[in-house]
């Protein structure tokens, strides 16, 4: 399995602080010690979870509001 690279480990670091998502979280979701560890799949997999999240979260606010 091919691991992530170094420009990959920051904006997944970045999209997890933004949301707040404890990198624990992240590395027993993925099965790996570190987030270093995470290989492409798993990082491809992680962040088209996160964005739907966020999308599902951002609709929930704007129907809130309404």
């Amino acid at each position: 399995m091919i691991k992530i690279d170094e420009e990959k480990i920051n904006k997944l670091l970045e999209n997890i602080e933004k949301y707040n998502i404890p990198s624990k979280w992240i590395t027993q979701i993925c099965n790996v010690k570190c987030i270093t560890d995470i290989t492409v799949v798993q990082y491809n997999i992680l962040l088209m979870l996160i964005q739907h999240l966020q999308e599902n979260l951002e609709e929930r606010i704007k129907v809130e509001i309404l």
